[in-house]
């Protein structure tokens, strides 16, 4: 009770703030994700918002951090740090993982061998992979670590790597080191590009803001920008209040 009281609290604040026109924005000095009222608003209120009374669509890229991970594991290290990562073993496991994340269905694999197809536990289970320390390990019987082994494996190195590594950046770890990836492609590489040609988008993490009749352009512009990178994700978009989506690798 007392976590649904709290979290009703901060969403009329966040909608308070709309109505009051009190607008702000933030960045983050961790791991450079932009912040604003649209980012703290609830997915489910989404449809209320509009933009000259056309409703904002999310076009996002699907299973994110993994995505961002396989490039990382084709890569190294994209940011530029200076640090060297360990080799990655050509197996059958780290090839799935690849494809599987590029193609945006690893949280959708991952719950086809859980009990129930439960896409929220898969998607529990690898956020909390990717977002522990060092010391944690996926059980050796669970489905995450069955599935993709090698990466695991792969995974713990990196981590006690970015654990050394550290020194006056504190806060580095894989997740802020994949989230600041993630803000280097959407903020300063396909925002500009899209803002040039003429388009109203807001920035949300893994995904933009769009009014509905854009989505489609933004989708495209998102993809071409992503491959003339190098990266190869899968980006898609909710077509309507029902949830539809649609995809393009």
């Amino acid at each position: 009770m007392r976590k649904r009281k709290t979290i009703l609290f901060h969403y009329n604040h966040v909608i308070r703030k709309l109505e009051n026109k009190e607008y702000w924005t933030r960045q983050s000095t961790t791991n450079n994700r932009l912040h604003h009222n649209l980012t703290e608003l609830p997915k489910k209120l989404l449809p209320f918002v509009t933009l000259n009374g056309e409703p904002l669509v999310e076009v996002d890229i699907s299973n994110s951090q993994v995505a961002l991970l396989a490039h990382v594991m084709q890569h190294g290290d994209v940011l530029g740090l200076g640090f060297e990562l360990p080799s990655v073993p050509e197996t059958m496991s780290t090839a799935r993982f690849q494809s599987e994340a590029r193609r945006g269905v690893i949280y959708d694999k991952l719950a086809s061998l859980i009990f129930g197809n439960d896409r929220d536990a898969a998607k529990a289970e690898i956020i909390l992979w990717l977002f522990s320390g060092a010391g944690y390990n996926p059980k050796r019987d669970s489905a995450l670590y069955k599935r993709y082994e090698d990466v695991v494996k792969w995974v713990k190195q990196v981590k006690k790597i970015l654990k050394m590594k550290k020194g006056e950046d504190q806060k580095l770890n894989l997740a802020v080191y994949l989230q600041r990836f993630e803000a280097d492609l959407m903020i300063n590489h396909i925002y500009p590009i899209a803002k040039e040609k003429g388009y109203v988008l807001f920035s949300k993490h893994d995904s933009f803001l769009v009014p509905a009749s854009d989505a489609q352009a933004i989708q495209k512009l998102m993809i071409e920008v992503l491959r003339n990178k190098g990266v190869v994700m899968n980006v898609r978009y909710k077509v309507d209040a029902l949830g539809s989506t649609q995809q393009a690798a």
